[in-house]
């Protein structure tokens, strides 16, 4: 039997920085970093999408993407913490 992480037991946050003044119409989102934390363990992985100028769309779809990834990279640091066999 496969071994998962429940998902119940991750926390999710973000930092959001933004570029521009306050005279623009819109708030261009220049970077945001990550962070996925398993609760029971405190085990924490974090990354950044890099600066640059994105859409709120674009940006939802990056956040999106890095989340998966950082859920699998914690999912593994989890499992070897906790010494799963087979992981």
């Amino acid at each position: 039997m496969k071994w998962f992480l429940n998902p119940d037991e991750v926390g999710f946050s973000y930092n959001a920085s933004s570029g521009g003044g306050t005279f623009e119409r819109r708030t261009k989102i220049t970077a945001r970093r990550l962070c996925l934390q398993h609760l029971p363990t405190k085990i924490r992985v974090e990354k950044e999408i890099p600066p640059g100028h994105y859409s709120k769309k674009e940006m939802q779809k990056l956040t999106e993407e890095l989340k998966k990834q950082l859920f699998i990279e914690l999912e593994q640091k989890v499992a070897k913490h906790l010494r799963i066999p087979g992981r």
